[in-house]
C-alpha cells in the first residue's frame, strides 16, 4: 500500500478527492461532472441546483470516508494513551 499511496495522508487525501469526484479515481476538477453541470447551466437557479445536488452528494459520499478517520484518530489517542501510563 505504501509503495502505491505512500504516507497515510496521502491515502487519505486520494479517498476524500475520490469521493468528491464521484468516480472509482481522483479526477481534477475541471473533469468533475459537477462542475462541468455548473457551467453548463444557463441560469442562476439551474447553476444553483447544480452546485446544491453535488454538495448533498459530496456530503454523503465524504461521510463514511469522515467517520472512518474519527474513529482512526480515537484509536491512535486510546493507544497514545496506553504508552504514556506504562
Amino acid at each position: 500500500m505504501y509503495a502505491t499511496f505512500g504516507r497515510k495522508s496521502a491515502l487519505l487525501r486520494e479517498l476524500v478527492e475520490t469521493s468528491i469526484s464521484s468516480a472509482d479515481r481522483a479526477v481534477p476538477l475541471e473533469g468533475r461532472d459537477y462542475v462541468r453541470r455548473i457551467r453548463a447551466a444557463t441560469t442562476a437557479r439551474e447553476k444553483l441546483s447544480a452546485y446544491a445536488d453535488a454538495v448533498a452528494g459530496i456530503r454523503q459520499r465524504h461521510a463514511p470516508v469522515f467517520l472512518a478517520l474519527r474513529d482512526a484518530a480515537a484509536m491512535a489517542d486510546a493507544r497514545a494513551r496506553l504508552l504514556l501510563d506504562s
